[in-house]
């Protein structure tokens, strides 16, 4: 097991440590959140119900799919970090740069505003850096501004302290 955050007991582990079940979850919860607030991010499984469970159990047997835990065993977010360029979101030439890309990105409304999806970003960053690449490039949807507008803060501030380049789309 590794630490998630020095100086806080929330740890991150490959979902498939205990099962696939809170992605499904966290899915779920987002998607109904949302659509309260009138934005239509999840509301149709993509590109189907079956290939969008295939891919997220793909994600999660590759050990691209990581779940941060609760002091109580809990689940709180969840994140899928790989290096698929989505090719509706990435040109061919930003898909050959060396970049990880963040996808579902998803914090439990019980962990809401407590700043723990900004912690999976930096997070998702150290592993850029790590593989000696340059970019964390993180999938948005598209229609979503408020969500859009939520990165691009969080790009500003991450890249005043990093010589790493963040993009979204």
């Amino acid at each position: 097991m590794e630490a998630f955050y020095e100086g806080t007991s929330r740890d991150h582990h490959p979902s498939g440590a205990r099962g696939p079940q809170p992605a499904d979850h966290f899915r779920d919860e987002a998607a109904r959140w949302l659509a309260d607030r009138g934005i239509d991010q999840w509301q149709e499984p993509y590109p189907t119900e079956d290939l969008m469970e295939q891919g997220m159990l793909r994600s999660i047997r590759a050990g691209e799919t990581f779940i941060v835990w609760d002091d109580d065993g809990q689940p709180a977010a969840t994140i899928t970090v790989d290096r698929w360029a989505n090719p509706d979101l990435w040109t061919p030439e930003e898909a050959a740069e060396p970049a990880l890309y963040a996808h579902k990105l998803t914090v439990a409304r019980a962990y809401a505003g407590q700043g723990l999806g900004a912690e999976l970003l930096d997070w998702a960053g150290s592993r850029v850096a790590a593989a000696g690449d340059c970019w964390l490039r993180v999938d948005v949807w598209t229609t979503n501004r408020q969500l859009q507008d939520y990165y691009r803060r969080l790009a500003s501030r991450t890249c005043a302290r990093s010589r790493l380049r963040t993009t979204l789309r």
